[in-house]
């Protein structure tokens, strides 16, 4: 459970930067990606809930949705922002 814990606070400090970026630069998608950063917040937060009461095992099933959460994240979110930030640089200056 600890790397749990770890992985989760790296994911959440990470939601925190990519946050006050889309913020800055004015991405106009904000609002739906930080619903999507608040929605696996809350939905790991009851996981870990449930695993460490006992209610839930961790499983392979478990590991896989979070880590398929994350390549459809980035695939279907994370590319438009980065694409979005690099017009952004390409007009500065």
């Amino acid at each position: 459970m600890k790397t749990i814990h770890f992985l989760v606070e790296y994911t959440v400090d990470h939601f925190v930067a990519e946050e006050a970026m889309m913020k800055h630069y004015g991405y106009p998608d904000y609002g739906v990606h930080k619903i999507q950063h608040d929605n696996l917040v809350m939905d790991v937060a009851e996981l870990i809930r449930q695993i460490e009461s006992g209610q839930t095992l961790l499983t392979v099933k478990i590991a896989n949705f979070m880590a398929d959460w994350v390549k459809e994240h980035i695939i279907a979110n994370d590319l438009k922002l980065g694409a979005f930030l690099k017009a952004k640089a390409g007009n500065i200056g």
